[in-house]
This record gives structure tokens, sequence and C-alpha cells, in this order.
């Protein structure tokens, strides 16, 4: 895919990230519930394989050869779920 108007790879990442959370997010709501945010974050992060792929990469990335990459591993996912990850995956 072109590069919008020079468009930084973090920027991009993070608008990929978002465009896939707002789909779950508006498939889970459309049944009519009326979940909170938090209860939204909690279910997207914990039981959806599209947050366990995006900890999943942000995990990957930071610790790639890749300069850009590193750059982005912090900037994707909220720091809380960067640390529930780690702590999940015994790297705290």
């Amino acid at each position: 895919m072109p590069n919008p108007k020079g468009m930084a790879p973090v920027s991009r990442a993070r608008f990929a990230i978002a465009d896939i959370k707002v789909l779950y997010f508006e498939t889970a709501l459309a049944d009519g519930g009326h979940p909170s945010s938090y209860q939204l974050n909690e279910w997207f992060w914990n039981q959806t394989l599209a947050g366990k792929m995006i900890l999943d990469f942000q995990d990957a990335a930071r610790v790639a050869n890749d300069k850009n990459l590193r750059l982005i591993a912090g900037s994707l996912v909220p720091a809380e779920r960067t640390y529930e990850y780690l702590q999940k995956t015994g790297e705290e």
C-alpha cells in the first residue's frame, strides 16, 4: 500500500490498530448491548484473537533488529496492557 502523504510508519500502525479495534467494538455492539468502555477494552485485549495478535506483534517489534519496528513497539498498545502481557509471559 502506498504511504499516504508521507505518513510515518508509527502513525500507520496506530491507525491500523484503531481500525481493527473499531471493527471489533462495532461488531460487539451490533446486538444492541450496552457494555462500558472498560468492558469492551477488557474483552478486546483479553479475549479476542486480534487483541492477542496486536500484543504479540508489539512484543516482536520491541526486540526487532529494525529501528522503525522498535520505535513503533512502544506506542501500539496501552501501557497497562503491555504490563499485563509482560507479566503473563514472565518478562516483567
